[in-house]
């Protein structure tokens, strides 16, 4: 047995048992009590510092534009291809192809202006992002040099562009030209059917006409049968006056009665006229419609006619006529869907600096204050309890 062994057993109080040595939750809160204004002031003093110094640091603004890389070319899938790929572009405009030319246009006096460019490819889209950053009172000449990077990109591929259109059009030119011969062909059956098709056309403008005519009838008819149904109501309330009057012996009843029986005489000759009105106005309607269905039959007629004319022609020539057809509307489409590199995001200043950031690194130095200076509390505390035991021993 050790000679520490009896003192202990002597003196438990000053020799502890190793299990008392164990630090539990409430050890841990005693220690950060105990130094709590070390971790207080040590961590507001590195907070201060930190904001002092991101203050004096000069902020640094991110200056981007997206832009859509354009169509070269539409395969027969109906997928584009883009004038260039992400990532040879990307490529280009980081490894600062177009930043000498951008001097030179902007800044001819500031060949030492440092241009820096970012791209970065947006996931599943035929787009990237362009994005350079700038201190302080620079980011004017950031969305000037961000515009002129779009511009000089967009030059570059205009020629690529205007061979690719070029050759649309001497095709479509091409199928044009063997549409012309392919019509010639139908010249003179065309011009009979045409002469014949005048006429169905100034048939239908006649039948427009009616039906318009129609349509005054039914506006008219419709007007009558709102004055007949006041004419009723006049009626029944001039039975519905002379009644009350008689009863009521209001007036002297021969007086009255002629007045009663001439406004009563007076409504149903009204009545009777406006109910001729509507009989005439539907014998018109049932004439104008007879009419429509015999120019209807005309019509018909003359179509047929026309069709017969149009017999004439093979099932060959109008299947060519119409694939060429087909063929131009397809060159075109496709030539109307080349387009070059254009904006998607106009170039803008960021709102905030994304660079030397005042709050976020204040409060990042608190945060590692605090650790630390916490640390060091428990780390001083670790000091003085070994001190004092080696002082017991």
């Amino acid at each position: 047995m050790s000679e520490t062994q009896p003192k202990q057993q002597a003196d438990p109080q000053i020799y502890p048992p190793c299990d008392v040595d164990e630090i539990n939750l409430l050890d841990y809160l005693r220690v950060i009590w105990k130094w709590k204004w070390l971790i207080v002031v040590g961590t507001l003093i590195c907070a201060v510092a930190a904001a002092v110094i991101s203050l004096q640091m000069p902020k640094i603004y991110e200056v981007s534009a997206t832009i859509d890389l354009g169509v070269a070319d539409v395969k027969e899938d109906g997928m584009f291809t883009p004038i260039e790929s992400a990532a040879n572009l990307s490529a280009k405009v980081q490894g600062g192809f177009y930043n000498s030319e951008i001097r030179k246009r902007l800044a001819p006096d500031r060949i030492e202006t440092s241009i820096t460019f970012t791209p970065m490819s947006i996931t599943e889209t035929n787009a990237i992002k362009i994005a350079s950053e700038w201190v302080e009172g620079e980011t004017d000449f950031g969305l000037k040099a961000t515009r002129q990077l779009i511009q000089l990109v967009s030059d570059d591929y205009e020629k690529k562009l205007a061979l690719r259109k070029e050759y649309y059009d001497k095709q479509i030119a091409a199928k044009s030209y063997e549409i012309d011969k392919l019509r010639l062909q139908q010249k003179d059956i065309d011009n009979q059917a045409k002469s014949k098709l005048v006429d169905v056309r100034a048939k239908k403008d006649l039948i427009e006409l009616k039906k318009k005519t129609l349509a005054h009838i039914t506006e008219r008819k419709k007007t009558i049968v709102s004055e007949i149904q006041i004419a009723q109501e006049n009626k029944n309330k001039i039975a519905e006056w002379m009644d009350t009057f008689l009863k009521e012996n209001q007036l002297d009843k021969e007086l009255s009665l002629p007045y009663f029986w001439g406004a009563m005489q007076q409504n149903m000759a009204y009545l009777n006229r406006l109910t001729d009105q509507i009989y005439d106005l539907e014998s018109k309607k049932l004439e104008i419609g007879y009419k429509i269905e015999r120019i209807s039959s005309d019509i018909d007629k003359i179509k047929m006619e026309v069709e017969r004319l149009r017999l004439v022609q093979t099932e060959e020539l109008r299947a060519s006529v119409s694939n060429v057809e087909e063929l131009i509307e397809e060159l075109q489409s496709k030539k109307n869907m080349l387009r070059n590199i254009a904006h998607i995001n106009l170039p803008e200043v960021s709102q905030h600096p994304v660079k030397q950031r005042m709050k976020q690194t204040t409060l990042l130095a608190a945060a590692v204050a605090l650790v630390l200076f916490a640390f060091l509390a428990f780390f001083i505390e670790y000091i003085k309890k070994a001190t004092n035991r080696k002082r017991v021993t």
